[in-house]
Order: structure tokens, then C-alpha cells, then sequence
């Protein structure tokens, strides 16, 4: 019965924690980070993370916490050149979109941010999608998987996340 009522209390942690951020989003134009606006509610990307690590920590301690943390990188089994295809798609694809943007435009579009700036975007959007992946995926896909079925838990997290939460 317990692990029934993880997910819940786990959604609406992030959607009462969310709420806020909403808040202060609409009261200001946003968070700046060069020369990019986010809106505040771009915070909310840490939410899960840190939600399902303090509930974690809650019912079991550092042992519950770091078998969490290590479900962050829970890689199926495959050959290496279907990672490297899928993290080689993205700018393959990319090439041909600037090509036309160029030919369409007559000139290339200028980056918003110095090149300098990427790494440190890459360390930021990748902590992002870590605390997204350990707080939908590593704590609430599970109990809600074994409840009501692989799509019925697709279903309540793509509504709950589809709704803005």
C-alpha cells in the first residue's frame, strides 16, 4: 500500500512546489543567462530530481538516496553504435536545416550565445534532464508501472507533465 502512494505524494510535491515558480514567472520577465530570457518557471527542470531525492531520503536515508542516484544512468543493454547513431542524429540533421536557412535567408543566423558558453550550457541542460530522469523515470515509473500497466503509467505522467507541471 505503501509504495502506492509514492507517486501521488510525489506529483503533488512537484506540482505544489511548481506553483510558485508559476507565480513568480508571471511577476517578472524571466531569469537571464547571457543574452537568453528563460522564464522563471525553467527552475521547475530541477524539480523531480530534488523532490524524488528528498522523498527518498525520507524513507530510507543516504542508502535509499544513492540507489536513487545510480538509477540516474540505468543504460539498457545495446550495441555502442546505436548510442553513438542517436547522439550523432541530432547534428547530422542539423547541417542540412542551417544549409536551407542560409539559402532561404542569404545569410547565416547569428548564435545567441558565444561559443564559450556552451560547455557550461551543456553542464546545466544535462543536470536538467538528470533530476527529470531521476524523479519521473527512476521514482515514479515504477510503482505507477506496477499499479496500472506500462500504458497506464505513460498515460498519468504524460498528463501530469503535459499539463505544464
Amino acid at each position: 500500500m505503501r509504495t502506492r502512494a509514492r507517486p501521488l505524494r510525489f506529483l503533488g510535491l512537484v506540482a505544489g512546489l511548481s506553483v510558485p515558480l508559476f507565480a513568480l514567472g508571471a511577476l517578472r520577465d524571466g531569469i537571464g543567462i547571457g543574452a537568453m530570457r528563460l522564464p522563471a518557471s525553467a527552475v521547475m527542470l530541477v524539480l523531480p530530481g530534488l523532490v524524488a531525492a528528498g522523498l527518498s531520503w525520507r524513507d530510507g536515508g543516504r542508502v535509499a538516496v544513492t540507489a536513487l542516484l545510480r538509477r540516474a544512468v540505468d543504460r539498457p543493454p545495446a550495441r555502442w553504435r546505436w548510442y553513438a547513431l542517436a547522439a550523432g542524429l541530432f547534428p547530422v540533421l542539423s547541417l542540412p536545416a542551417f544549409a536551407v536557412t542560409i539559402m532561404c535567408t542569404g545569410a547565416p543566423s547569428a548564435l545567441p550565445l558565444p561559443l564559450i558558453a556552451a560547455p557550461a550550457l551543456l553542464a546545466v541542460f544535462m543536470v536538467a534532464a538528470v533530476c527529470e530522469e531521476l524523479g519521473w523515470t527512476a521514482y515514479a515509473a515504477d510503482p505507477l508501472i506496477e499499479r496500472f500497466g506500462v500504458v497506464g503509467a505513460g498515460a498519468v505522467l504524460g498528463v501530469f507533465w503535459g499539463c505544464g507541471i
